[in-house]
Parts: structure tokens; sequence; C-alpha cells
């Protein structure tokens, strides 16, 4: 895999202390008391903090819920799709835009948008860090980070009207 790494940051550019390079985000709905994660490694395993799974270099926790296995699920770049995927370990599977996915089973998460997730108790939005990469490689890194900044402004207004459905008339988002 030769994707491309882009600067990005979890604060509002005018006030952005730390970056952190990253292949893509996992963003927290607000009541998971969970902090998005940028993850800089080219596959993650996703499951249950505190157990042994845990203890992997790769390993990415999603929540504390005992509906949440070990190793629920596994991130990893397709290169025959051209895009991140996210294969179903766990035994009761996840949902994603109102759609159930059982173990085994592989959901292929587009490059232009956020996809959410629900896996167990945890609810969460997979990010990615840019457009498709072949298009990556003429940006410039000026490009990049505005664009990773404008998604991630994207992706907290997609939270309000997920989480705040009142505001905006109808939920989006997270499905039961």
């Amino acid at each position: 895999f030769q994707g491309q790494m882009l600067n990005m940051s979890l604060v509002p550019p005018n006030q952005q202390q730390q970056q952190k390079h990253g292949y893509f985000l996992i963003k927290f709905a607000p009541n998971q008391q969970m902090a998005d994660e940028i993850w800089c490694q080219e596959t993650a395993i996703l499951g249950r903090s505190n157990t042994k799974s845990s203890e992997k270099s790769n390993f990415l926790a999603v929540g504390k819920y005992k509906t949440i296995s070990r190793e629920h699920g596994a991130i990893l770049f397709d290169k025959q799709r051209g895009c991140w995927t996210l294969k179903v370990m766990g035994k009761r599977g996840i949902s994603s835009n109102g759609r159930k996915i059982e173990k085994d089973q592989i959901l292929a998460l587009p490059m232009d948008v956020p996809t959410p997730i629900k896996m167990g108790e945890s609810k969460f939005y997979f990010c990615p860090a840019a457009p498709p990469f072949a298009n990556v490689s003429h940006q410039s890194i000026n490009n990049q980070n505005n664009f990773v900044m404008n998604q991630h402004s994207q992706h907290q207004q997609m939270y309000q009207m997920a989480h705040h459905p009142s505001n905006q008339g109808q939920n989006q988002g997270f499905h039961r």
C-alpha cells in the first residue's frame, strides 16, 4: 500500500497547536466519552478496550462495552477497490447507514464522505483523510490541509444533525 498520509488536526485551523499525520479519523459520538483518533497505520483492529487484544500495536479501542467483541472489525485499504474496507469479525455484526452487516462481511467505506458505524453500543464515524488517493498526489500540502479541515468541519455538522435531529427536522447518520 502506497497511500498518502496527510496532516490532520482535531482542533480548528485558528487553534492548531499540534498536528498529527494519519490515514483516517475515527470520530466518536459525543455521548461516547471517547477521544477522537487520527489513525496513522495502514490497518486497524477495532474492538473492546481493556482486553488482551488491546495490547496489539494496530489495535484501536472503540469502547468498553461488553457488546463489542475483543476484535470486532478490521479496517484496511483494498487496493483493487481503491478504498478503505471494514471486515466484520464480531458475532453481533455492525450497523452502518441503517444496514446490518454480519460477521465475515466486508463493508466498503466511501472515500469522500464520513461513514456512520455502530459497533455494539459504540457509535462513531470513519472519516477518510483525503479524497481517492489517485487524486492526492497532485495536490499541494496546503490544499490537502484545507480539505481535511473543511472535512472536519463537515463531520462536526453531521454530528449535530445526527444527534440533534430536532434542529434539523430529520435524523441522519446512526440508525438502530
